[in-house]
């Protein structure tokens, strides 16, 4: 089972329609997306075969995905986190921007796999107190930035990193 939750903040489109999960109901495609596609009108103006029901550069991400497949979102540009459901495929696609602006998490918590843009929400999820890694952090504070293969949180002590 997957469940999408967002908390949108409009800023391209205003209306509902471009509420997410924005949902392609026919091929049975959701995404969910946090961020900012700085080329979504160049790239929707390529995509003119879609019939586009929104102004948001979400619908731009479900559609490139629709056309093109996983291999035209690289195209996309800007500084953006976004998931990708593709129910008919059975497949949750995860996707960030080339640079990494928008930062992508992912927990194995209590036999669930979660991720966000957002460390928070993740970490609430867990249900349990979180514990920081000392080594993961000094890592941190010393590069600013997280050591990729390194779990700055657990959800308790009991929890180990997946090998």
């Amino acid at each position: 089972m997957v469940e999408l939750l967002h908390a949108r903040l409009a800023i391209v489109d205003f209306t509902e329609h471009a509420h997410q999960p924005l949902w392609h109901e026919e091929r049975q495609v959701a995404v969910v997306f946090n961020g900012e596609v700085y080329n979504h009108g160049a790239a929707r103006a390529s995509l003119a075969r879609f019939d586009f029901k929104t102004e948001s550069d979400t619908e731009v991400i479900l559609a490139t995905y629709l056309i093109e497949g996983l291999a035209g979102l690289g195209r996309l540009r800007g500084m953006f986190t976004a998931a990708i459901c593709d129910v008919a495929e059975q497949r949750v696609h995860l996707l960030r921007d080339a640079v990494g602006k928008k930062p992508l998490f992912l927990a194995r918590w209590g036999g669930q796999v979660l991720f966000g843009s957002s460390l928070l929400p993740l970490v609430a999820a867990a249900g349990e107190r979180p514990v920081i890694d000392d080594a993961a952090a000094a890592y941190f504070w010393q590069r600013e930035f997280p050591a990729p293969d390194a779990a700055v949180v657990r959800a308790h002590d009991r929890c180990r990193q997946a090998p």
